[in-house]
């Protein structure tokens, strides 16, 4: 005995176990007079549960929201408390010079725009970026003077088995060679040269190198003995082991490193 039309149990499956449940067992007995009385009784509030079919779509959740995932970095020197808004909305997060958001935010995929305030007033934008569903991204502040600069980097690469995905910003006034390269190990040859913060573009690209090269240095262009201008060592990576290593002059140390998110 079907009390609902055939419609509303392929539009609203859920809503039918939670109307139907309570009413299977009378219409599953045989149909004696008793049960036909409850039936009849039911009549006038089954029907009316049919006619509000649609209203139970407002109860019925839609798939996992399509988002992505960011992690902000500040490697803009002498920048305390910068604000970054999506779209011009409230803050969603304030970072120092060095610091990332421990959280990765989740951005509704679509085209959105980061802006970067210090007390209010914007200091670099990263335009329109598109997002997309379930992928990471990283957004990076730079600086080079009173002059400040923000991107978008996708963190879209796959490292493969045994190796990690190292990407370098560089923080300092001038460009630079990076060497990455096995404790006690030679340099090798240049893993990549890095341009100061205000030539840096939206093309900083990962490099792949194995688990085993922990070791980077970062000396002028050119120039690949001496004291190098940076140093750092890699620490295991967690999954998806991808991280910005971002070098510069401002204080005891002269990189840290970022892990993109999970």
């Amino acid at each position: 005995m079907d009390w609902c039309p055939s419609s509303f149990f392929r539009l609203h499956p859920s809503a039918f176990r939670l109307v139907s449940s309570p009413l299977r067992p009378p219409f599953l007995l045989a149909p004696t007079d008793s049960h036909m009385r409850f039936a009849r009784f039911l009549s006038v509030p089954v029907i009316a549960a049919c006619v509000a079919c649609n209203s139970l779509s407002d109860i019925t959740r839609p798939p996992g929201a399509a988002v992505a995932d960011l992690r902000i970095i500040n490697a803009a020197p002498a920048t305390t408390g910068v604000t970054v808004h999506l779209d011009g909305g409230s803050a969603i997060a304030t970072l120092s010079f060095r610091q990332s958001n421990a959280v990765c935010v989740s951005v509704p995929a679509g085209d959105h725009s980061l802006e970067f305030r210090v007390s209010g007033t914007a200091i670099a934008s990263t335009g329109a970026v598109t997002f997309e569903d379930e992928e990471r991204y990283t957004a990076v502040l730079t600086s080079l003077g009173a002059t400040a600069k923000a991107m978008v980097l996708a963190d879209d690469v796959t490292p493969g088995s045994g190796n990690h995905g190292l990407r370098f910003i560089n923080a300092m006034a001038t460009a630079g060679d990076v060497y990455v390269f096995p404790p006690s190990g030679a340099l090798g040859t240049v893993v990549a040269n890095i341009p100061n913060p205000a030539e840096l573009v939206g093309d900083a690209e990962y490099v792949t190198r194995p688990t085993t090269e922990t070791q980077v240095q970062f000396f002028d262009v050119g120039v690949s003995t001496g004291t190098p201008r940076a140093e750092f060592t890699v620490p295991a990576l967690s999954s998806p082991r991808l991280a910005t290593i971002v070098l510069t002059d401002v204080g005891a140390t002269t990189a840290f490193i970022v892990n993109a998110c999970p």
